[in-house]
């Protein structure tokens, strides 16, 4: 099982245009490969990692994943 910690992200409705999510996407990872975006992250001993759009899905979704495993093998009611 990963191990999660406080995870930060973007979303946007189902139904949004590529072109949208794209332009999102291309200027999300022009801020992450900045240098005093990266200086203030570490400032504040934010660790950053940027992951394009599909690989973030599946991120979050194998997060889903492990926490309802771990909430059923728990027999947690929420």
């Amino acid at each position: 099982m990963t191990t999660w910690g406080s995870v930060k992200g973007f979303d946007v409705p189902a139904a949004t245009p590529p072109k949208v999510i794209e332009y999102l996407a291309s200027t999300l990872k022009k801020v992450w490969e900045d240098a005093e975006f990266k200086k203030n992250m570490a400032a504040v001993y934010q660790p950053i990692m940027y992951q394009n759009s599909k690989d973030f899905t599946a991120f979050m979704r194998k997060a889903y994943n492990d926490y309802g495993d771990l909430i059923k093998k728990l027999d947690l009611n929420i």
